[in-house]
């Protein structure tokens, strides 16, 4: 257990993960402390979820992940210590790992003695810091508290497919930096319903024909125009598709979600269709 992740919805202008780190590093100078992101948006769950399952793959077993998000869902919500694919997740009973991973995938869980909680009003640090610590000294979660089987687990939402095969509904699930647009429509739906013949992906008049393979393919096809500003769609190394801008930028030029008024959770369709 010598790294300790944290992610949080906290931003960087307060003062807050400079303590959090700071107690940290004090109580555990030989564990390194790893940021996933702060930038979660405030409350987003589906935003928290798709960060963090893209991070875990990187990360090795008995890593510990402090998720300060959404920690006091409700009045006494009990504190767990979640292990899945050999990693140890601390978060609040709020419902956040059912997006990440299904019941069956999890290894155990152990519902955090009250002798561990503190109920304040920065719960990640007075608490959730305080069970890394003890997490890491103990090496075993048992020690921490009681195994449980049933905790709160939200269902993400499925791409919805109608009712001829010809047409695949889901919505964004995160828009990054650059203002690319991930969606929850998965490379094997996609794969399912298709069969060669001519498709269309349409999002509020972002209208695309074409998959890349990558960012640098949608550069060379555009390659005899300025490929800035080239619209594209790629299956992402999360295997979701995402649609966006070549280069573009929210800030300057302008990227999908700004230039063509897409927000989180907004629809998008695939529809698959034989040529006239």
């Amino acid at each position: 257990m010598n790294v300790i992740t944290l992610i949080t919805d906290f931003g960087t202008k307060n003062y807050w993960l400079s303590a959090i780190k700071t107690k940290l590093v004090h109580a555990l100078p030989e564990v390194s402390v790893i940021d996933i992101s702060h930038e979660i948006s405030p409350y987003n769950y589906l935003e928290c979820a798709y960060i963090l399952k893209s991070a875990i793959p990187f990360h090795a077993p008995h890593t510990i992940h402090i998720i300060g998000f959404e920690t006091t869902p409700k009045r006494n919500a009990p504190i767990l210590i979640v292990q899945f694919k050999k990693q140890f997740f601390i978060t609040a009973d709020n419902g956040l790992m059912g997006l990440i991973t299904t019941k069956e995938s999890i290894e155990q869980i152990v519902s955090v003695s009250e002798r561990f909680i503190q109920r304040t009003s920065f719960m990640t640090l007075d608490t959730l810091v305080e069970i890394g610590i003890e997490l890491v000294k103990q090496k075993s979660i048992k020690r921490l508290g009681t195994i449980v089987n049933q905790i709160n687990l939200l269902k993400p939402d499925q791409p919805i497919i109608d009712s001829s095969q010809s047409k695949i509904k889901g919505h964004i699930i995160f828009i990054d930096r650059y203002g690319n647009l991930v969606t929850n429509i998965t490379q094997s739906t996609f794969q399912s319903l298709w069969n060669h013949q001519n498709f269309r992906i349409n999002a509020r008049g972002f209208v695309i024909d074409t998959i890349y393979d990558s960012y640098d393919e949608c550069a060379q096809v555009n390659a005899t125009k300025s490929p800035l500003g080239s619209k594209f769609a790629i299956f992402n190394s999360n295997k979701l598709l995402e649609i966006g801008i070549y280069k573009g930028d929210p800030n300057t030029a302008g990227s999908a979600n700004t230039l063509y008024g897409l927000k989180y959770r907004d629809s998008i369709t695939i529809e698959f269709f034989n040529s006239p």
